[in-house]
């Protein structure tokens, strides 16, 4: 599948599914003011269409144009977008489950009964639920994206190991993982965060993966950084899926 089509399936189904996510906004907006709504509607259309427009410039926008920051940005406000309206379509569809039900039970239960031009109204319970559930992950993946990348800790663990010659004993080894150097802003929190595993004077270190998101590049400024990591039995490293750049074209 091409880079247009596959923009042009993902954007349809990406629609389809926020306009059916919407029908719980609708039904919590119902019972306020028509200019109220008529915002609540503008909003929310316009963060779609933003969301279109990020998918549009990150396929075909100049890569040069844009910075590596700014990619990361547009690919991370469209994943929590879908992630978002994924949850909320998923209560709308859990509600349109339970009223059909409940219409096909009317039915057969008085099959004279004519249905209202309103019909079996959308469940307020089952919207209200949908929105903070689909708020969840719009609000901690923002958190992760603004703090987590550079919320380091360090962590001990004791490794007993059977027959280990006594030479080996009291070894101290320092790993560091999904380092996603193209995700880092803050030079200052990553220097803190290198320093301590510096700071714990490891005899070896191992990177275990994904030192990148997509291409060797984005490690090219941070070199002097992770260089601060040099203990005397050396470091090594092995690749994880960003590395191997089964992300780009």
């Amino acid at each position: 599948m091409n880079r247009l089509l596959f923009v042009a399936v993902f954007s349809a189904i990406f629609l389809l599914i926020d306009y059916y996510a919407f029908q719980a906004v609708k039904a919590l907006t119902a019972n306020h003011s028509e200019n109220f709504q008529k915002g609540i509607k503008i909003i929310y259309f316009l963060i779609m269409l933003l969301v279109i427009v990020a998918i549009i410039i990150y396929n075909f926008g100049n890569p040069d144009g844009i910075s590596r920051h700014a990619r990361t940005a547009l690919m991370s406000f469209v994943f929590i977008n879908v992630l978002a309206k994924l949850f909320l379509g998923l209560f709308v569809f859990i509600d349109d489950i339970q009223r059909f039900i409940r219409w096909v039970i009317m039915k057969l239960s008085n099959p004279e009964t004519e249905t209202s031009n309103e019909g079996i109204s959308r469940s307020k319970f089952l919207a209200t639920t949908g929105l903070i559930v689909a708020a969840a992950p719009i609000v901690s993946l923002s958190w992760g994206i603004i703090s987590g990348a550079h919320d380091y800790r360090g962590r001990r663990i004791k490794l007993p190991i059977k027959n280990l010659p006594k030479g080996l004993e009291g070894l101290r080894i320092g790993q560091l993982s999904d380092i996603h150097s193209g995700s880092f802003w803050n030079k200052t929190a990553v220097n803190g965060g290198v320093q301590m595993l510096a700071d714990e004077k490891v005899d070896l270190a191992f990177f275990t993966g994904d030192l990148v998101n997509n291409k060797a590049i984005e490690m090219q400024e941070w070199g002097s950084v992770f260089s601060k990591v040099n203990p005397p039995l050396g470091v090594y490293s092995v690749f994880g899926n960003h590395d191997y750049g089964d992300y780009v074209q």
